[in-house]
Order: structure tokens, then C-alpha cells, then sequence
């Protein structure tokens, strides 16, 4: 026999999954009560969206927020993040309803992105797709090769909370249930900034 291929896959990209807990149910009135944009062509490319868009700054939901914000601080030595202290940007909801969708984007000007689901969901529940970043430099890679092997997805689970790099490529297809899919969104960056001003990398906020 010849030599065999050794296989490695290298650069794995973490994905936080947090579940939370029973006592935080309570603020799942609050996220409903926030209006929602549902102009025609809103509805088009991602659903309706809360019209504000900073939805964490509710009073009401601070305890949440700093649960959130305590386990960004755990993901982000899972993505080499050397911070001791993040803040939340913007945070927003989204509903899709019957056969609303969202193409492939990403979160600009972030760190950590993150997602909370809640509400009513079934087996047909759209997944939130990632779909991997690819470089094409030097050749190109046929898209229906891509197709094949280049998205993972992760099921809607409501009472979960899903963090990524902001960089992932993300999306939704279509939402072919009866059924509202909700979820509440949120980018996170150092609170201070980050970098070493020694190396002449530092980046800071305030």
C-alpha cells in the first residue's frame, strides 16, 4: 500500500452556547413589548427589526445584560480576546416570520456577536447558518463546491444564548414554519479598547 493522507483541520473557529437560566424567563414580556419596523422592504431583508436598537439599555433588562457580559468575558479567552472587562454596543430584535429570511452578513466595528432565541418554535424552525470565510487569492473555488462544505448550522433552541466572532458570515433561510422566529441580538466590544501601546496595537474607546 501507498501512504496514506494524514487529515488535520487547523483554525477551528469557537462558538459559544450558553443555556439560560430558568429565573431570567422574566424578561421575555419586556422583549415583546418593543416596537418593531415592519416597512415592506425591512420585511425583505431580514424581518422586522426593533426600531430601537439598543434594547439591552432597558432598566429593566440590566440583570440580563450582565449575565451576558460575564459570559462574553469566559468565550473570549476561547478566541484569544485579552480583555478584563466588555461592553455591549447595540443589541436589537428580530422576528421572522413565515418565509422572512436573512442573507449571509457580518457585524462590523464588533468583537463578539451574539445571539438570544426565545418563543415558540418546531422541527422546520430555521437554524441560524455560519458559513465559513474563504480567501480566493490565488484561485477560485467554484461555488457549488462552497455549497457543500463551507456552513454549519445550529438549531434554534429557545432559552439559549449563541456567541461568535463578529467576522462569521452568518445568515437564516427561509422560515417555512407557522410560527415566529424571535430572537434578540447583540455585538460586544473591550470595554477600555485593546492592543499594547508598546507594539504601537493599541485601540482604545473612551
Amino acid at each position: 500500500m501507498g501512504n496514506q493522507i494524514q487529515i488535520k483541520n487547523i483554525f477551528p473557529t469557537p462558538i459559544g452556547i450558553i443555556k439560560v437560566p430558568p429565573y431570567f424567563s422574566n424578561i421575555i414580556p419586556i422583549l415583546e413589548k418593543f416596537e418593531h419596523n415592519d416597512s415592506e422592504e425591512q420585511r425583505s431583508l431580514i424581518g422586522t427589526r426593533s426600531t430601537n436598537s439598543y434594547v439591552l439599555n432597558d432598566i429593566n433588562l440590566k440583570p440580563f445584560k450582565k449575565f451576558i457580559l460575564q459570559q462574553s468575558l469566559d468565550y473570549g479567552k476561547h478566541i484569544n480576546v485579552s480583555c478584563s472587562k466588555y461592553k455591549i454596543t447595540q443589541s436589537w430584535i428580530t422576528y421572522k416570520s413565515p418565509n422572512e429570511s436573512h442573507a449571509p452578513h457580518t457585524h462590523p466595528n464588533s468583537i463578539i456577536s451574539g445571539i438570544f432565541y426565545w418563543g415558540k418554535t418546531d422541527e422546520n424552525t430555521p437554524p441560524i447558518t455560519f458559513h465559513k470565510p474563504i480567501v480566493t487569492n490565488t484561485w477560485e473555488i467554484q461555488p457549488s463546491f462552497l455549497n457543500m462544505v463551507s456552513f454549519y448550522e445550529l438549531n434554534v433552541i429557545p432559552g439559549n444564548i449563541i456567541l461568535f466572532p463578529s467576522f462569521l458570515p452568518h445568515s437564516v433561510r427561509p422560515n417555512n414554519t407557522s410560527l415566529i422566529r424571535k430572537s434578540l441580538s447583540f455585538n460586544i466590544v473591550p470595554k477600555k479598547g485593546f492592543g499594547d501601546e508598546e507594539y504601537s496595537t493599541e485601540l482604545k474607546f473612551n
